[in-house]
């Protein structure tokens, strides 16, 4: 007689447990099936009196394996891990009932027992099998196919979701680092705020309340200063950078009809002399601008930078 069971028992670990029951009869030690899931859920299947072993066979009521066992290369079941003890058995039926003259009760029930077992086997592997309803027009392929394309799906939305996490949760810390660093600077935050406030009453970027004076002085900073650098002549129709807001200054002297001219962002100057003699040609040019020379029939004797006043250093 074979009762109405699961010819499967399945166990999570608990860093203790040892021993784990199984509820389905066994002929012998080669009907059961143990295997460890790890903590991936990567199947491993256990030895026979290596890693686990069998307290009792033929018991109707089934009986306990031990697991781990000394030597094992396996530890004690933990949390994150889980222990299935399956009944396996062949698919066969050897018994030859056409050769016996008297019939056997007990064997007839053991080979009834027996498909028993197996209808029990098989209806636990349909149980776990992706099952259609019999009127349905998908099958279990195209089912199985849809269910992955969802897993795919939400597997992508999970990491999208995650990412978004994880953007939010640094810009609510930046938040916080500004937060705390406003709250240590707040009496510089309020300095600031009061010489704002003065400096509103005093002048704007637009000059439209400074004085006369006050607009002499701010116009006098793009005049030439005190203050130049010599660059070295690099020959006709050679570029220069300017280093800062000032002017360039070109000089040297004439044989006849000799001219410089100074070039940058489309502006020219050009200074011409009708004869032998002396020639200077300026400039102002704004930082980093591109300036060309070019000059004829003249004898260059200095290219200089002047810095403009607004940024000479002294």
């Amino acid at each position: 007689m074979i009762y109405d069971i699961l010819p499967v028992n399945n166990y999570c670990g608990n860093n203790s447990t040892t021993t784990f029951d199984f509820d389905f009869y066994i002929d012998n030690e080669e009907q059961l099936k143990v295997t460890l899931f790890n903590e991936n859920s990567v199947q491993l299947p256990l030895v026979l009196n290596v890693d686990y072993s069998i307290n009792e066979i033929k018991n109707p009521n089934g009986s306990f394996i031990t697991f781990p066992l000394l030597g094992s290369s396996y530890g004690i079941l933990t949390d994150e891990q889980k222990i299935s003890i399956e009944l396996s058995l062949p698919i066969s039926q050897e018994t030859q009932y056409n050769n016996s003259s008297l019939l056997n009760l007990s064997a007839l029930e053991y080979s009834f027992d027996y498909l028993t077992r197996l209808v029990q086997i098989v209806s636990r592997k349909i149980a776990l099998c992706v099952k259609v309803d019999e009127a349905s027009d998908t099958t279990p392929q195209d089912l199985m196919e849809q269910i992955n394309s969802k897993a795919v799906s939400c597997e992508l939305n999970a990491q999208q979701t995650q990412q978004n996490l994880n953007t939010i949760l640094e810009k609510y810390a930046a938040i916080v680092d500004i937060n705390g660093y406003i709250s240590d600077n707040y009496d510089k935050f309020l300095l600031i705020d009061s010489v704002n406030q003065k400096c509103d009453t005093k002048l704007n970027l637009n000059a439209s309340n400074f004085s006369s004076d006050g607009k002499t002085v701010v116009t006098s900073f793009s005049f030439p200063s005190n203050e130049s650098v010599d660059i070295a002549n690099a020959g006709q129709l050679s570029s220069y950078t300017a280093p800062a807001d000032g002017w360039f200054c070109v000089s040297g002297s004439t044989t006849s009809s000799g001219y410089i001219t100074i070039n940058s962002n489309s502006i020219s100057v050009t200074q011409r002399t009708p004869a032998s003699g002396g020639i200077s040609c300026y400039l102002p040019v704004s930082k980093d601008a591109t300036v060309t020379i070019d000059y004829a029939r003249t004898n260059i004797s200095s290219i200089r930078f002047i810095y403009a006043k607004g940024e000479a250093q002294s």
